[in-house]
């Protein structure tokens, strides 16, 4: 039976790798608003006053060991890191509006991060270290939960938690960009999410002409299975193109396992 539910979304988010790994487009833009109930991530003033306390603890949260990467909870003390990767403006080149992002925003998603993990049992985001690197910071990879309108007939309609889904994103350091590493992170998300929470169905989402992500995708074993169009308030370079989703059942996994 399984832990959470039947089904995971393993998000690889609409712009994470144009020119390798980015993530955060408008989609989790969405979820922070809605999963945190707190101010737009991107409002015009500082949100430092509506931090909850970035010690919350870990709920269901386990560490796991790969070939090249250790992966373990994401924590207060890993916020530099994050916070790095965030307010440099190669890596947020095709993220969100583009652009680095403040301190104040690179605290509110750090906070976000640490909040995937309150959700369900399982869930939530890792920050991966190279043990062959002297231990050195790769990225993050979160498996996070989703929610939906409750009902489709109210366009503001309240969000619900959708207990069977996940979405699943990461962001490596443009040091280890080309390596494999977000590969290898991906693969133990799905593995984490067939053999630990014995879900049924993972799923990736990225833009049509997110080659590297559509590739990291395949790897990990998920097929092209839908294109479509959504529109965007900032459009990316190339969302003209659509978007793509990715799918693989439990089922085919194990058979390839």
């Amino acid at each position: 039976m399984a832990l959470i539910g039947d089904s995971v979304v393993v998000y690889i988010c609409k712009g994470c790798c144009v020119s390798w790994w980015r993530f955060l487009r408008e989609d989790l833009i969405n979820i922070i608003t809605t999963t945190t109930k707190r101010t737009s991530l991107f409002s015009n003033h500082s949100t430092n006053t509506s931090l909850p306390n970035l010690n919350m603890t870990i709920k269901g949260q386990a560490t796991f060991r790969t070939e090249r990467l250790d992966l373990v909870p994401l924590r207060a003390e890993h916020r530099e890191h994050t916070m790095k990767l965030d307010m440099d403006p190669v890596v947020m080149k095709t993220v969100a509006f583009g652009r680095a992002f403040t301190e104040d925003e690179a605290i509110q998603v750090h906070t976000w991060l640490m909040q995937s993990a309150q959700t369900l049992p399982g869930f939530g985001c890792w920050a991966g270290f190279s043990p062959q690197d002297g231990g050195e910071f790769v990225g993050w990879w979160i498996l996070a939960s989703c929610s939906e309108p409750e009902s489709t007939d109210a366009k503001d309609s309240p969000q619900r938690l959708i207990t069977d889904k996940a979405e699943y994103g990461f962001r490596v350091a443009p040091k280890f960009w080309g390596k494999g590493f977000a590969k290898e992170g991906a693969r133990e998300m799905v593995r984490h999410a067939f053999q630990d929470l014995e879900l049924a169905e993972v799923i990736g989402e990225t833009m049509t002409v997110n080659g590297a992500s559509r590739a990291v995708m395949a790897g990990s074993g998920l097929k092209h299975v839908d294109t479509f169009f959504n529109t965007y308030d900032t459009p990316p370079a190339g969302i003209e193109e659509g978007e793509v989703r990715y799918s693989i059942r439990r089922e085919d996994w194990l058979s390839t396992a």
